[in-house]
């Protein structure tokens, strides 16, 4: 076994996020492009509430398991963190709000995975904004296949 080989491989892991963000653009934009060409208000609020209930359950629940794992880190055992700045309770709204990753302010993360889910949120408030301005006009032919 080449652990040079593997350890290079691993430190591009990365890689695989942007890979399934575009996948996943892909896939909405097939299972969503009749419905968000016409776009409606309650269109767009039923996209987003759909999008919100698959993502935000699991996301809080990483979140809430975080600050408390925080919570009796240091109120229990008087843990003290070696980069406190990266725990700051003013913080937390955005990272419950999922706009710690949108560059508002310099944001720490609580749950540091969480910057992609954060990522996803926006890209799924602006879906319904952009597709139909970039397909204005063009017409979609989306190969099926068959078996």
């Amino acid at each position: 076994m080449n652990l040079a080989g593997v350890f290079s491989f691993v430190c591009r892991g990365h890689i695989g996020v942007d890979i399934f963000f575009v996948l996943s653009g892909y896939i909405l934009a097939y299972v969503y492009l009749d419905r968000l060409r016409l776009l409606t208000p309650a269109g767009c609020r039923s996209f987003l509430f759909l999008r919100l209930a698959r993502v935000y359950p699991a996301y809080l629940a990483g979140l809430l398991v975080t600050v408390g794992l925080f919570g009796v880190a240091t109120m229990v055992f008087s843990y003290e963190f070696n980069a406190p700045g990266n725990w700051r309770l003013s913080h937390l709204f955005y990272n419950v709000t999922m706009t710690q990753a949108w560059g508002i302010e310099d944001v720490s993360l609580w749950n540091v995975p969480s910057w992609s889910v954060s990522s996803e949120w926006l890209a799924y408030l602006t879906m319904p904004l952009l597709l139909p301005v970039v397909l204005r006009g063009k017409t979609i032919h989306v190969a099926t296949w068959s078996s």
